[in-house]
């Protein structure tokens, strides 16, 4: 049996549980993270699948790390892209930094937004695809 089609996943640690979720059916997982090196439980799901989880570095709230990752994968067919790269910052609203609250907004909103919009222009070009935002 082949391969069904390809999921890509964003953030980290529901990444691993997801890709996991994956590893009897037929399809290909593309894993990003910022730190692929460092996830030791990623890189041993990879190991597990014979390659079907395929691991790759993104930072979602950088626009050039996001168009690099979508130029590498240029011939690979995106099926489904999953949005599950988020962060939060626990402090009552009247005590969080406004360091911390930016840094919320560009993982968890402009991160979907510039993902999203980079694999969906190439979902539309193909007339195809879904985007599946976790929050």
């Amino acid at each position: 049996m082949g391969c069904l089609g390809q999921i890509t996943l964003t953030g980290f640690a529901d990444t691993i549980l997801l890709a996991a979720s994956t590893q009897k059916t037929r399809w290909q997982v593309l894993a990003c993270c910022r730190s692929p090196l460092h996830s030791e439980a990623l890189n041993a799901l990879q190991k597990q699948t014979n390659n079907q989880v395929k691991i790759f570095q993104l930072d979602v709230t950088d626009g050039s790390s996001i168009q690099c990752l979508s130029n590498d994968l240029k011939s690979q067919s995106i099926d489904i892209l999953i949005n599950n790269a988020g962060i939060q910052s626990r402090a009552p609203a009247v005590d969080m930094a406004e360091e911390n609250w930016r840094q919320v907004l560009e993982v968890n909103l402009t991160g979907v937004f510039l993902t999203s919009q980079a694999v969906g222009r190439r979902m539309v070009e193909r007339q195809r695809g879904k985007i599946v935002n976790i929050c």
